[in-house]
């Protein structure tokens, strides 16, 4: 009796060891799925936050730069909220048709204003400084150029092959210098912005939503 106790109790045992195995194993396993779904949760809510941020800091940009060019119309004494909302429409028309973004055109603007006081900016003289940008490369450095050669310098546009008489009045001098920015570079802003790869176009379309999503 006694030998078929310990028969038994050794029996129960080893199948109370292999069932202790088995659960250990299964324990594992899930323990290492829980461990590769935590990192992956992980992985996808930093991508969350990081998307979250960059699209903040989109927002923040674009607003920094729509309160710069308010404050160049303010500083020449210009009605920084009716003009401003002119220039936020002429700056997206003109960025549709080329690689530079409105935040950029706005810059260039707010740029420009300080050299040509009360004027207002617009089509043409909009098409004037990114058909000088997509020579020179940056918006803002156009519009310096344009605006000292407005004022006389025109040292900035010999470098393009562009020669104005210094000696011509404010407005004739400014009429000169549009006319050959064009004669020169005319169309080459939007050929530009038509030879964008896809890649390219999307990025500029995702930064826009960027900032969309910033603002909200």
């Amino acid at each position: 009796m006694a030998s078929d106790i310990v028969v038994k109790v050794g029996a129960d045992a080893s199948e109370f060891n292999d069932a202790i195995e088995e659960m250990r194993k299964k324990s594992s396993t899930l323990s290492d799925s829980l461990f590769t779904i935590t990192k992956a949760s992980g992985a996808a809510f930093g991508a969350i936050v990081a998307d979250a941020t960059h699209a903040i800091l989109s927002f923040k940009e674009s607003e920094a730069v729509s309160k710069n060019l308010s404050l160049a119309l303010r500083n020449q004494g210009l009605d920084a909220d009716k003009l401003g909302q002119k220039y936020d429409k002429l700056a997206q028309s003109v960025s549709e048709k080329t690689k530079f973004d409105d935040d950029q055109v706005k810059s260039g603007f707010a740029v420009l204003q300080s050299f040509i006081g009360q004027q207002e900016i617009g089509d043409e003289l909009a098409t004037t400084l990114l058909n000088l940008a997509a020579k020179s490369g940056s918006v803002e450095g156009a519009a310096q150029e344009l605006g000292r050669a407005f004022q006389g310098n025109t040292r900035g546009l010999k470098q393009y092959g562009i020669v104005v008489d210094q000696s011509l009045s404010l407005s004739e001098r400014q009429a000169a210098v549009i006319k050959a920015v064009a004669g020169n570079f005319d169309g080459l802003a939007e050929s530009q912005g038509k030879g964008l790869g896809s890649l390219d176009r999307l990025k500029k379309s995702f930064d826009d939503i960027q900032k969309a999503i910033g603002e909200r």
